[in-house]
């Protein structure tokens, strides 16, 4: 497993498949402040720190491990 983290843009990699993906947008929270989008939840909005664990992108991960 790997996940690779740039600065507005992550991916989880599991043998060399994309599991999940996460994109920062700048206007997806109305806060103003943006908010991380992961591809396994396209309709909540993360923190960064939420989109690399829990529910985001290592969520994704767990329930791929599963199958």
């Amino acid at each position: 497993m790997s996940t690779k983290i740039n600065d507005d843009s992550m991916g989880l990699e599991i043998d060399g498949r994309v599991i999940a993906t996460a994109s920062f947008s700048e206007y997806a929270a109305a806060d103003s402040r943006g908010a991380w989008i992961v591809s396994s939840y396209p309709g909540r909005l993360f923190t960064r720190n939420q989109a690399i664990t829990g529910d985001g992108a290592r969520g994704a991960a767990r329930r791929w491990l599963r199958r």
